[in-house]
């Protein structure tokens, strides 16, 4: 492995980091929202008396 393929490893590799990286975070900033919209389709099957259970 020669420097240049090396270089470009690295490279690749930070820049999927960095991705993936951002995708978290974004995943964690919509995160309270996301529960906030389960909890009401939870609310909304109770309320429709739809469990028989």
């Amino acid at each position: 492995m020669d420097w240049n393929a090396l270089t470009l490893f690295l490279l690749a590799a930070f820049g999927v980091l960095g991705l993936v990286v951002t995708q978290l975070t974004a995943l964690v900033k919509q995160l309270p929202e996301l529960v906030d919209a389960l909890r009401k389709l939870r609310e909304s099957f109770r309320g429709r008396g739809g469990g028989t259970a």
